[in-house]
């Protein structure tokens, strides 16, 4: 789906999910090479896909690339607020208030229009940018939430064997579904955002419900 769309975006959950999944045995890694080949082939003898793939993993200021130019605008954008708001943030929902910066005004030149500036780009940028210090405690609370997530999903492929009976018990669909939307909700935290309202925002917390009731489910 990923190259077929074809979506950056779609590609790094693809290259999360192999990481996870494919790199726990000396087989599985070997598979996952002889994938990755393929698809690097394909990309490369397709002229019309690689480009789109390459340019949006360009991050210099003279590029012509929105997306890139988007997402650098969501770093500068946060550390303006920062610093005017004197690390208090601008408030709820005041992301792009203030004059855009470099970023904004190569955007504004290349599309005729200041784009993403109230969304951030992604969504560390706008939580940091309008809570300041406590956006910050937020996305460290989170990064500490996403480290458990990724060590209970690492276990759960580690230890998979026929005893699905135990498997279950020790590792209920809820929870792992509940993980897993957690880790992926990184991309959307530091990659690209929609806003507090998108429906990644929503599954992140049906997530937080869900394995708020680990130690209950595991020992029932």
């Amino acid at each position: 789906m990923a190259i077929f769309y074809p979506s950056l975006i779609l590609l790094l959950i693809a290259l999360v999910m192999l990481l996870l999944y494919f790199f726990t045995s000396v087989t599985r890694v070997f598979l996952s090479m002889v994938l990755a080949g393929i698809i690097g082939v394909y990309l490369i003898n397709n002229t019309e896909m690689l480009p789109y793939f390459t340019s949006r993993l360009n991050f210099t200021e003279s590029d012509k690339n929105l997306t890139a130019l988007v997402y650098l605008q969501g770093w500068q954008d946060m550390y303006t607020a920062l610093y005017e708001s004197h690390g208090f943030g601008l408030g709820f929902q005041k992301m792009g208030t203030l004059p855009p910066g470099e970023y904004g005004e190569t955007i504004y030149q290349l599309a005729g229009e200041y784009k993403n500036r109230a969304d951030g780009g992604f969504l560390a940028s706008k939580i940091i940018g309008e809570f300041g210090i406590f956006g910050i405690i937020l996305i460290h609370t989170y990064l500490y939430k996403f480290s458990n997530s990724l060590i209970y999903i690492i276990k759960y492929i580690k230890v998979q064997g026929p005893n699905k009976t135990e498997m279950m018990r020790k590792y209920p669909v809820s929870l792992i579904f509940g993980h897993s939307v957690i880790v992926m909700f990184f991309i959307e935290i530091f990659g690209r955002g929609y806003g507090y309202f998108s429906p990644g925002v929503f599954l992140f917390f049906v997530a937080i419900f869900l394995t708020s009731f680990e130690k209950q489910s595991l020992n029932s």
